[in-house]
């Protein structure tokens, strides 16, 4: 495995760190394909819950690596969109249940991450934004702007995406984008144990079942390859 990803197994829980402290867990193109693999594993295993998390209490993760750009030519960085992408989609695809425990900045591409998994618990002291239109006159297209207004409905996904708001830990929960909001620095253990009791609880099939049934009954396209190539044909592409 990549050692910007780290991957621990108890039980049938699986706990996946995004492990790039020194870059605020930012999303590079070697970071995103070690993400994928281990997803990839995950979904091919037993496990019945999956709880992705950062290194230390700074980040959950800042969104794309921006200084990754400088060392790419820009077909590598379509790629690498692209690649952001199909991550994002086999993360809402994921037949498993999936805890996003975030500490700090979850942001631009952090963000989308953790919108695609199906809960987020968040320690006090957490921000969440999606910085991309207002700060960087460019659109998050790892399907922010598709689940946001989904999860914390269009008027408050508006305020994120162009006045720029950043919420706090208790913001977002009132809002419905955070399930849970833990003492900082203990959104990872609460996590875990959330998920080890409804591994004990539930059957895998039972569990999986009731949630493609849920996610079809809503039938939102989280993603679409059709919305990058729109952007791409209008703008710049870019997730932060």
């Amino acid at each position: 495995m990549n050692s910007t990803i780290k991957v621990d197994v108890a039980g049938e829980v699986v706990t996946v760190t995004i492990d790039r402290e020194q870059r605020r867990n930012a999303l590079d193109h070697h970071t995103v394909a070690a993400l994928r693999q281990a997803l990839k594993e995950c979904a091919a295993s037993s496990a019945k819950l999956l709880v992705l998390t950062g290194a230390g209490n700074k980040a959950f993760c800042a969104g794309d690596d921006l200084k990754a750009y400088a060392d790419r030519t820009p077909e590598e960085s379509r790629a690498h969109s692209e690649q952001g992408l199909r991550l994002m989609v086999e993360l809402a695809a994921m037949p498993c249940l999936t805890i996003a425990a975030v500490e700090g900045y979850c942001m631009g591409g952090g963000l989308e991450l953790a919108l695609n998994c199906d809960f987020r618990f968040a320690g006090e002291g957490s921000t969440f934004a999606l910085p991309e239109v207002r700060k960087l006159n460019a659109n998050p297209t790892w399907g922010g702007l598709t689940n946001l207004p989904a999860v914390v409905g269009l008027t408050r996904a508006k305020r994120l995406v162009f006045l720029g708001e950043r919420w706090s830990a208790d913001q977002a929960f009132e809002a419905g984008l955070v399930d849970r909001v833990t003492e900082a620095g203990h959104a990872l253990s609460v996590a875990q144990g959330e998920a080890a009791a409804i591994a004990r609880e539930v059957e895998f099939g039972i569990l999986r079942d009731a949630k493609a049934i849920m996610q079809a009954s809503v039938a939102r396209d989280t993603s679409g390859l059709a919305l990058l190539n729109l952007l791409a044909e209008r703008s710049r592409p870019f997730q932060g």
